[in-house]
């Protein structure tokens, strides 16, 4: 029998024959999956806000903070908790008339603008809640946006309907070029998005009862991507 030092082996494996075999990139199929789920939201987020305007800031600012003491009164009637309500801007600003050419700008009133965001966790009452809003003092309800309270289950839904159809171009790619899919090499996931759809609700100061305001909830898309490298089997 003839017998191979440790060292002869060691000299053998850094052939140059032997580097060119353990260098070679073993065949892979690279996909990328799209998967996508759609639900109805259970939560919409209202902007809105009080805008006032007068000859003077103090009167502004007096008009506005009545008029928002209102519409914060009017939110806990309807069972809206303090952190579901944020201030997402206050500002006092002169009003400047640029009309006379001939003459410097000049202040003709103030303007003060308070708006809030307001998380609405029960959609079935929404509509009185914009229509109470106005009546209330809020002239400016700028947006609605809906959304999910918890959207974990729906992501993880997506992720897995991206990943079955990565798995399904992948064996038509194989079955194609005549090869047979082997094991998972490598999975990144990419971005899971949840787009809050925007609808527009817009109002002025109004006298007397308004007409409950139509609001159609639709449904919201969860989308999540992923990108899969399989094996190729020899």
């Amino acid at each position: 029998m003839k017998i191979i030092s440790l060292a002869t082996l060691g000299l053998l494996i850094t052939t140059p024959v032997a580097i060119a075999a353990t260098d070679q990139a073993p065949a892979t199929i690279t996909v990328n999956g799209e998967g996508s789920v759609s639900a109805a939201p259970d939560m919409a987020v209202v902007n809105t806000g009080v805008v006032t305007r007068s000859d003077t800031a103090s009167d502004a600012l007096e008009r506005n903070n009545a008029a928002m003491t209102r519409v914060m009164s009017l939110l806990k009637q309807y069972a809206i908790e303090d952190k579901h309500v944020q201030t997402t801007g206050f500002n006092v600003q002169p009003e400047i008339d640029y009309k006379k050419r001939t003459q410097p700008p000049t202040v003709i009133g103030y303007r003060v603008t308070n708006g809030v965001t307001v998380k609405v966790h029960d959609l079935d009452v929404l509509a009185r809640i914009l229509d109470a809003l106005v009546q209330a003092g809020s002239n400016q309800v700028s947006g609605i946006q809906f959304t999910f309270k918890d959207a974990s289950a729906l992501k993880e839904q997506a992720r897995r309907n991206a990943y079955r159809d990565a798995r399904a171009r992948a064996e038509l790619y194989a079955e194609e070029a005549k090869v047979e899919l082997g094991s998972i090499q490598l999975i990144t996931e990419g971005p899971v998005s949840a787009p809050l759809p925007r609808r527009t609700y817009r109002a002025a100061m109004a006298e007397g009862a308004a007409a409950e305001v139509p609001v159609a909830v639709g449904e919201n898309e969860i989308r999540a991507t992923v990108n899969v490298v399989f094996n190729v089997l020899p």
